[in-house]
């Protein structure tokens, strides 16, 4: 099977310059990556997806834990 890579942006719910965060990806097995600091402009992020499913994008505060953002996607096969 052959899947798309997506990339998208995000800007965070009450995201302020210099947040440290993680990204993790639930729905779906797949490889997640993009910005790690929020510098004032869109965060953005790339899904490599290695299954289908709707997928979700969380980007946490790392020193909080608190969820800054999420963005959903739908994966399906090319083939």
């Amino acid at each position: 099977m052959q899947y798309s890579t997506f990339y998208a942006k995000l800007t965070p719910n009450g995201g302020v310059v210099g947040t440290k965060f993680s990204i993790s990806l639930s729905g779906i097995t797949g490889v997640v990556g993009g910005q790690q600091t929020y510098n004032s402009s869109s965060l953005y992020f790339s899904v490599k997806p290695k299954s289908s499913g709707r997928a979700t994008v969380t980007f946490k505060n790392d020193n909080t834990g608190e969820v800054i953002g999420t963005r959903q996607l739908l994966v399906r096969s090319l083939t």
